[in-house]
């Protein structure tokens, strides 16, 4: 199912966002509408959908997420699972 750029639940922080930016600048409040407009650029970031390129390797192993891996561990799994499973640990960040 293709996307485009922005995830659709960032649709509407990102709209309200600009309407408050719209509306505060109408009334003269400047500063606080900058301050709204650079809070909807950080949405905009925050809520992007980069283009992938996922290698077709079967030893390589698909992050569900972008960020750091942390810790790559041995545990057994009792809830799902119940057996020994691989854990991944990522560190994810709003900056990557």
């Amino acid at each position: 199912m293709p996307t485009g750029p922005i995830i659709k639940e960032g649709f509407p922080l990102i709209g309200a966002m600009l309407i408050i930016t719209v509306v505060l600048g109408f009334l003269g409040h400047y500063v606080i509408a900058i301050i709204s407009f650079i809070l909807a650029l950080f949405f905009v970031n925050f809520f992007r959908n980069p283009k992938r390129v996922i290698p077709q390797d079967p030893d390589l192993i698909l992050s569900p997420a972008d960020g750091k891996i942390m810790d790559i561990s041995d545990v057994y799994e009792d809830i799902y699972l119940h057996k020994e499973c691989k854990k991944v640990t990522i560190f994810l960040s709003v900056f990557d």
